[in-house]
């Protein structure tokens, strides 16, 4: 023979406060996900600022590199005019 069916309150009680819990916990990791994807774009947006920056000091980096080479040049030759003009000057 089969039981009847009993409907137990405290189970069912006991069942509600644990799905109430849940509901609770999914609401709470909903919020958490939405603010680590905001804090996510955040970070994005950040590495690409100092792509761009690391970009910049490069190529200023270079700009100076050649800068230098070009007042090498400059002084060598600023050097042979001085020392041509000191022996035109001598004669």
């Amino acid at each position: 023979m089969n039981k009847p069916l009993v409907f137990n309150y405290a189970t069912h009680e006991d069942a509600i406060v644990k799905i109430q819990s849940q509901a609770d916990e999914i609401v709470r990791l909903k919020e958490e996900n939405t603010n680590l994807k905001i804090r996510c774009r955040i970070a994005e947006e950040d590495a690409g600022q100092i792509e761009t920056l690391k970009n910049i000091i490069d190529t200023q980096k270079r700009t100076i590199d050649k800068y230098g080479e070009i007042f090498t040049i400059l002084n060598a030759t600023i050097k042979d005019l001085e020392a041509k003009l000191g022996k035109e000057s001598e004669e």
